[in-house]
């Protein structure tokens, strides 16, 4: 993450963010989570990373559905 932005590499920095955000989601830290894909899903859409982007969603929504928001999730 801190060498792609150094470089100022936006698509290494989503797919790290990307990453990021599973480890917390993993570590049940679902607020983390959120606000790494909060930060990647711009830098994803601008890249032009349209499966990145749809794997964040998931990731959204797979952590909707831990918490029990069945509504938000399927949207």
């Amino acid at each position: 993450y801190q060498h792609d932005l150094m470089r100022g590499d936006e698509a290494g920095v989503a797919i790290s963010l990307h990453a990021i955000a599973r480890i917390y989601i993993d570590e049940e830290e679902y607020t983390l989570a959120r606000e790494r894909i909060r930060e990647a899903l711009p830098l994803a859409h601008k890249c032009g990373l349209i499966n990145l982007v749809a794997s964040l969603s998931f990731l959204w929504a797979e952590i909707d559905l831990t918490e029990g928001k069945k509504t938000s999730a399927a949207t």
